[in-house]
């Protein structure tokens, strides 16, 4: 990582300089940029853009996105108790 960079998501995957997001990794991915909020703006966008295609396939990816675009997570004032809050609060 670059000096005055930020990260968003988990540690110790590979860097994918294209799309400034990390992995694939069995461990998750991570997204990079200038500051916190725009770490967490580019982990929104491609949440937004991924795309499954088939029957009854159903993925977390609006629960994800909620859970990094709240107030807490992008002030990073934020612990495991988030993931109840976002579920109580979708």
């Amino acid at each position: 990582m670059q000096s005055g960079e930020a990260l968003a998501g988990n540690d110790e995957t590979t860097e994918s300089p294209s799309s400034g997001i990390d992995g694939p990794d069995d461990r998750g991915r991570k997204a990079r940029g200038p500051d916190r909020d725009a770490a967490i703006d580019r982990m929104l966008r491609t949440l937004s853009e991924f795309d499954v295609t088939g029957a009854c396939v159903r993925t977390s990816t609006e629960f994800l996105s909620s859970t990094v675009d709240h107030p807490l997570f992008r002030a990073a004032k934020h612990d495991t108790g988030l993931i109840e809050l976002v579920r109580r609060e979708a």
